[in-house]
């Protein structure tokens, strides 16, 4: 795939685009199957399996969250414990507010497709989000839109069984923004069946959680 691997920060802000859309963070590098990003909140990721959308000039891409980590901005060193003697955690970051500029949030994003010309495609995008792209929680209404089929459940489920609760959170989340939940997860139980159905435990398995 086409890697893109700078080491850079995240220049904007949060904020909103219109309606609801909430800025959550920005791409800091990429490849054509999935992303990293810088949250603008330190400690505030999107949840796991949050459904997310990347504008790359005509093509929106969208990529479900599979890990976050906050860790220190500088690589290879690990932040100093402050707390041996303050009671509560939140007195951390009073004491010391410059450790909000020393930390950094980020979160993997697997790209699971892509709307172009108003037509969603369930597949890899032809090219990679740019980097500085701002990264927008869908809504439920765009969530629902892209829900309309399960292929991207292939993308999810072809690399190995640690994307599995990847693919759990991400339908459970699609399910709650759905109009009738319990028709999209019974297809997606179907679908689930149709591509495991020789791995039966961690078929079991997945049905379970996404009903958890």
């Amino acid at each position: 795939y086409w890697l893109c691997q700078p080491r850079i920060a995240a220049r904007g802000t949060g904020g909103y685009e219109g309606g609801n859309r909430m800025k959550v963070a920005e791409v800091v590098q990429a490849t054509t199957s999935e992303f990293v990003a810088q949250c603008y909140e330190v400690n505030q990721p999107p949840a796991l399996g949050s459904l997310l959308r990347v504008k790359n000039g005509e093509i929106d891409i969208f990529a479900v969250v599979k890990s976050a980590t906050t860790t220190g901005i500088e690589t290879g060193r690990y932040p100093l414990a402050r707390g041996k003697d303050l009671a509560e955690e939140g007195e951390i970051f009073k004491a010391n507010p410059q450790l909000l500029q020393l930390l950094r949030t980020l979160i993997t994003a697997q790209v699971i497709g892509y709307r172009q010309n108003a037509v969603i495609y369930q597949r890899f995008p032809p090219y990679p989000s740019r980097l500085h792209s701002f990264v927008f929680l869908c809504e439920n209404e765009e969530m629902q839109e892209f829900a309309g089929k399960y292929d991207f459940l292939n993308l999810l489920l072809s690399f190995d069984s640690s994307q599995d609760q990847v693919a759990a959170a991400c339908l459970r989340q699609l399910a709650r923004a759905h109009i009738n939940p319990d028709a999209f997860l019974l297809g997606a139980g179907k679908r689930l069946a149709q591509s495991l159905g020789r791995e039966v435990e961690r078929l079991n398995y997945l049905l379970r959680s996404i009903r958890g």
